[in-house]
């Protein structure tokens, strides 16, 4: 014990542990660094405990983010496709007319206004309405 209060004195301990095959091993331990070691282990758990709390308000702003661009998206398509399909009705009307009556110039006409409607792409006008959507602004599509 005679060392160990030598040691303590001068600020450190001794203790034993187990070695290898058994042996007991002296090892000498600074409560200064022990205590520099847990508070360095106390800072980095706050750091990391803030990154999570930052990632998880980052991770909810874009699920509410993509909450509100949904209802933008959803709004979107149900006037566009709407528009669409009222395009395409009509289209679809005067090409069974062309057909009836036997008119090819009707018929092409028809066909040509079909095809053209398939090959629009729905999407090209989507950033414009939503700019106009979060702005407030009404337009037509």
């Amino acid at each position: 014990m005679a060392s160990s209060n030598i040691a303590k004195g001068l600020g450190k301990s001794v203790g034993t542990v187990a070695g290898k095959a058994g042996k007991t091993v002296l090892v000498s331990v600074n409560p200064l660094e022990v205590i520099r070691e847990y508070v360095n282990y106390r800072r980095i758990v706050e750091e990391q405990k803030t990154e999570r709390e930052r990632i998880v308000s980052e991770r909810d702003r874009a699920v509410k983010a993509l909450e509100a661009e949904k209802e933008v998206i959803l709004d979107y398509f149900e006037r566009r496709f709407k528009e669409r399909k009222e395009a395409l009705s009509g289209l679809f009307d005067i090409l069974h007319q062309g057909i009836v009556n036997k008119n090819d110039n009707v018929i092409d006409k028809a066909l040509e206004g079909i095809v053209g409607i398939v090959k629009d792409n729905p999407l090209k006008d989507f950033e414009t309405f939503r700019q106009a959507r979060i702005s407030g602004k009404t337009i037509e599509i």
